[in-house]
């Protein structure tokens, strides 16, 4: 039954994955615009994060921290769509911080932890001073500085967490950073081709991880009780 649920759950999100590029690729390129095709493309765009936040709140049952963090990042695709920068950032700062409350419950420091932690700190110290370096506005900066400090801690606490699936883990992390870097360097340093297509994909694979991990965890804990 539930390798049913994963098979059904897969297809569905590819499908509204597939769905998404296809319509951003060629129906909201049109210059004619309605209030139906606004609301559909409102829909289209959260959509594929959205039903990977309802079926994981469904699945367990109650609103978890993993349901409550894919429901932000929906309304933070939703913020970004409409070109509120700012409020795209608070959305996924929510997220970030759910996903890290989640990864830090089951928290055990090792060897291996202690180093990908330092790679981590590295990495993201660079990149963050690189990203700032070349943002203007004083608002975006504090704002870009203080997501940069959020989504490192979510990385560092997927790192941590004690999980059969930490491996997993550290690749969604990597993913969404990945992709959040590329959103801020195509919009503050220099234009990247293909950016949309390179930073949704990204997204999309590190939000599905998540999920998945999420409920194969859960379903491992419901088949011992």
């Amino acid at each position: 039954m539930h390798r049913i649920n994963s098979f059904r759950r897969t297809l569905g999100f590819a499908f509204s994955v597939i769905l998404y590029f296809t319509w951003n690729a060629t129906v909201t390129k049109s210059a004619e615009w309605s209030s139906i095709v606004l609301c559909a493309n409102d829909l289209i765009k959260c959509l594929p994060v959205a039903a990977l936040g309802i079926a994981t709140w469904c699945t367990t049952g109650s609103v978890r921290w993993i349901p409550a963090a894919l429901i932000f990042s929906a309304f933070g695709d939703l913020a970004g769509e409409h070109r509120e920068f700012l409020l795209q950032i608070a959305m996924f700062a929510i997220a970030h911080i759910a996903y890290s409350i989640h990864f830090l419950k089951r928290a055990a420091i090792d060897k291996t932890a202690i180093a990908l932690l330092v790679a981590l700190c590295i990495a993201v110290v660079m990149l963050g001073i690189f990203i700032i370096s070349h943002i203007k506005n004083t608002t975006e900066m504090v704002a870009c500085g203080s997501y940069i400090v959020i989504i490192a801690l979510m990385a560092g606490s997927a790192i941590v967490c004690r999980s059969a699936y930490r491996v997993w883990n550290i690749i969604a992390a990597t993913l969404f950073i990945f992709s959040d870097s590329c959103i801020a360097i195509n919009r503050f340093v220099e234009h990247i081709p293909h950016a949309g297509l390179l930073i949704m994909s990204t997204y999309f694979a590190a939000q599905y991880i998540f999920a998945t991990v999420y409920l194969a965890e859960h379903n491992t804990q419901t088949a011992n009780k």
